[in-house]
């Protein structure tokens, strides 16, 4: 093997002429070696490497960073086959991902290269495949952070945590106390946190945070919706920047927040329930992104869905997917009281237009598909999440029963399979893809789910809670099930791949709204972020337990006790019952 020089004519020039008189002193950069063998084969040297995103992975923020072992007088970054454009800083870099008008889609997939640049020459390119996420990243560091609630706070006055992260250490906080923003509802009742949603809402690369308060204001549950506008740099700022109000008294605007590109124009849209509109029948309202963010008042929502009958408290649950693959985010609402106040419950699925107008339908009897429950007191859509199990590139749909088999039962978690072009088809529960059922009576298994590709195979994994597990006396569980090409393929909570227990009775591990999986380290695997609301001991205090993922091993924890990061309430203020989706 020998090394030749890979140089520019002028350069070779320069050299030529040395041999005829004294040569000119150069400074060969390392960079330029270019080494062959006698094959004729030839390779530069490797080029820059990203640290907080994988390839393959999912980016959950709006800048990329990355570090360069050679000395460069820049560093170049290419999107898709694009021009190159030049990064920030050399040895240590980072490249903000397009905004604006040019913002990715979510679930959009994109190539990301990077090259060094000494003079006129370059070294070997980095390429990564990139899977656009929702931004979850508060302060544009190239970390996704966290928001916790604690609606319990002050007589439910309620409050909410910020969590920026460290970096490659994720979050180091330990109490509720040392959180690096706090924010705090009206008054006594207002129930502040009981729901949050994360997404850039105004398309600066910076997310954006939404949080509702369904008792607003003091406890007469007309409801409201906070909107927190990131400030760039410094994330999250202590007054809301918007407030949307309910319409009456005992709406309870805000039950549950969702967000997602339900119009493609690349801006986060916002979803919110409000469960009680009109004697319970519910409703779901649909405020769109654009450049000036989420500012519209209730009256001026792009689209109001009202449910279907009386007392089905459509709204109680919401969360968004393409379920059709046409590169617009679907909408899934629930119904918990569904069939004139069973609880036996039901899924609304609404397909967004792919004309970029959005959702059409204005009444529940306008979607594309409604699922019911197996029967009365199943709570069928206490909870819901999307993922792609099979990652065939329709995203699908799980969602939790956790009183199915008797009220207070043990519970089932339901998944349905997108049959491709025309979605989720499957209209009934008992009729599922797949039927996942808890370990014991009381245990309340599906409680909660959430999904994320833990091990990052490419395969989407799914996290299911049992709140009152074992047999009401509220430990508390999470179930992770990993996921292959057939999908979720578990019938048995007790077949989980890997089973997390509580720490003692009445913790609520797992009680509320407390899953969620992010990659606060950024290694490029989702972590597990999980509450448990009456911890220590059921005091209310509140804890909320973070797992890192093991890369291809997933989340190998077995016990609170293994938790990469654990933060602690106080006061009765359950601390760790709702995390942002």
């Amino acid at each position: 093997m020998f090394a030749r020089l890979l140089l520019p004519h002028a350069f070779i020039a320069i050299l030529f002429a040395g041999c005829l008189g004294p040569f000119p002193k150069v400074h060969l950069w390392p960079l330029l070696l270019d080494f062959s063998d006698s094959s004729g084969s030839y390779s530069r040297v490797a080029g820059p490497a990203f640290t907080n995103v994988r390839n393959g992975g999912l980016v959950e923020t709006g800048l990329l960073r990355g570090t360069n072992s050679v000395d460069a007088d820049r560093i170049e970054v290419s999107i898709d086959g694009g021009a190159y454009t030049t990064a920030s800083g050399t040895s240590s870099f980072t490249y903000a991902l397009p905004t604006g008008s040019a913002i990715w889609r979510d679930g959009s997939v994109h190539t990301v290269t990077a090259r060094s640049v000494r003079g006129g020459l370059y070294s070997q390119e980095t390429s990564l495949t990139l899977k656009k996420g929702k931004n979850r990243d508060f302060n544009g560091d190239g970390y996704p952070d966290l928001a916790v609630g604690a609606a319990g706070y002050n007589s439910s006055q309620g409050r909410v945590y910020i969590f920026y992260s460290g970096g490659a250490t994720g979050i180091a906080a330990t109490a509720a106390g040392s959180a690096d923003v706090v924010l705090t509802g009206g008054c006594a009742g207002d129930i502040y946190g009981d729901s949050i949603a994360q997404g850039d809402f105004n398309g600066d690369g910076y997310a954006d945070l939404a949080v509702g308060a369904f008792g607003y204001s003091c406890a007469n549950a007309r409801g409201r919706v906070y909107i927190y506008q990131s400030g760039g740099t410094s994330g999250i700022p202590t007054s809301a920047t918007h407030t949307i109000d309910g319409a009456t008294n005992a709406d309870r605007l805000g039950t549950a927040l969702a967000s997602g590109d339900i119009n493609g124009d690349g801006y986060a849209d916002l979803i919110a329930g409000a469960e009680r509109v009109s004697t319970s029948q519910g409703a779901a309202y649909i405020f769109h992104g654009a450049s000036s963010g989420i500012t519209q008042a209730l009256g001026a929502a792009t689209r109001v869905i009202t449910g279907a009958s009386a007392f089905d408290e459509f709204g109680s649950a919401a969360s968004t997917g393409d379920f059709n693959g046409d590169g617009f985010a679907d909408l899934a609402v629930g119904a918990i009281r569904y069939n004139a106040g069973t609880n036996q419950g039901a899924v609304y699925i609404f397909h967004a237009n792919n004309d970029g107008t959005g959702i059409s339908p204005t009444t529940a009897g306008g979607a594309t598909v409604r699922i019911t429950g197996q029967s009365g007191n199943d709570d069928f859509s206490t909870s819901l999440a999307t993922g792609d199990f099979d990652n065939n590139g329709y995203a699908d749909l799980i969602v939790g029963a956790n009183r199915y088999s008797s009220n207070g039962g043990t519970g089932r978690a339901y998944i349905f399979s997108s049959s491709g072009s025309s979605g989720i088809t499957i209209t009934t529960a008992a009729t599922a893809t797949r039927i996942i059922t808890g370990e014991s009576a009381n245990d309340e298994f599906g409680a909660r789910v959430a999904t994320g590709d833990f091990n990052g195979d490419g395969y989407v994994d799914a996290v299911v809670s049992a709140r009152s597990y074992p047999a009401g006396n509220a430990i508390g569980r999470f179930y992770i099930f990993s996921s292959s090409s057939s999908g979720i393929t578990a019938t048995l909570a007790g077949s989980a791949t890997t089973i997390i227990t509580g720490a003692s009775n009445s913790d609520q591990f797992s009680a509320f709204a407390p899953v969620h999986a992010t990659d606060l380290n950024g290694d490029g695997y989702p972590d597990l972020i999980a509450g448990a609301g009456g911890a220590a001991g059921g005091t209310g205090d509140g804890r909320l337990y973070v797992f890192h993922s093991g890369g291809s091993n997933g989340i190998v924890a077995t016990a609170t006790a293994s938790a990469a990061t654990t933060i602690s309430g106080s006061g009765g203020e359950y601390f760790g019952d709702k995390i942002t989706n």
